[in-house]
Parts: structure tokens; sequence; C-alpha cells
């Protein structure tokens, strides 16, 4: 599971699930278009706007991400931006 507070106040487990929708929403809303529609509607374009507002979007996910603590099934606890690295 990854948490990006201590989940311990009602309040601090609402903000996770927020979150966690947030980050579902993105991914729902950006994923690839393209891919999933016919091809003659294919030439998907997203107004510049947009897209800054998507980028800043994913730079707060991704910046929340990296501060996130990951728990693994045997209880460990370890920090996400640790995940890659060899222990």
């Amino acid at each position: 599971m990854v948490r990006i507070n201590d989940f311990v106040t009602e309040s601090k487990i609402s903000e996770h699930k927020g979150f966690a929708n947030l980050l579902k929403g993105v991914f729902g809303a950006f994923r690839n278009p393209p891919a999933h529609t016919p091809r003659a509607t294919a030439g998907w374009r997203i107004p510049e706007p947009d897209a800054l507002d998507l980028f800043s979007t994913l730079s707060f996910m991704h910046r929340r991400l990296d501060a996130a603590t990951v728990i693994r099934l045997a209880s460990q606890v370890i920090p996400a931006a640790d995940q890659g690295r060899n222990t």
C-alpha cells in the first residue's frame, strides 16, 4: 500500500482516499485516448492551457508519490523514493 500521510485521523484517511481518486481520475481521462477510439477520431488534441494544467497536476501527484511511504506485506515500511534502490 502506498500512503501519502500517516493515515491515523479521519481527515488524513479522507485525504488519502481523495488523492487515490485523483490518481484514478487523471489516469482514466488521459491514459491514451487515440488508442481507445475509432481511427476516424484518432486526431485527439488537447488545448495548450489544458495541457499546462495537466502537467501541473501530474507534477503535484508525482511530488506526493515521491514523498509517500510504501507498506509491504511483511510490515516493512520503505519510503517510496527508496523503492528502486538495491539494499
